[in-house]
């Protein structure tokens, strides 16, 4: 049998994701700090330069968070520091 899991606010079923809250919960229940929202961006920025495949859903998360510029700036600062970091990583 299996078990079920549910949102710590409502408790609606979220058996099929990780999640401890619903969306819609999550939605409600989420606030960040603006040097949060910052710290979320840049790290998004980065993961974008060592994955680029994943620009795309990365550029459209950053959208949520109001911060396409500041990504896109981020992802330009960042850039020679991830190539560096790559570069060191496989021993060239």
């Amino acid at each position: 049998m299996e078990n079920t899991i549910l949102c710590a606010n409502c408790n609606q079923d979220v058996s099929n994701d990780t999640a401890l809250f619903c969306a819609e919960c999550w939605n409600k229940n989420v606030t960040i700090e603006e040097g949060e929202r910052q710290t979320t961006l840049l790290a998004l920025a980065e993961l974008s330069l060592r994955r680029p495949g994943w620009l795309d859903h990365l550029e459209r998360i950053a959208d949520k968070f109001s911060g396409r510029k500041m990504f896109n700036g981020f992802r330009e600062t960042s850039a020679d520091i991830i190539s560096r970091d790559s570069r060191h990583e496989h021993g060239n």
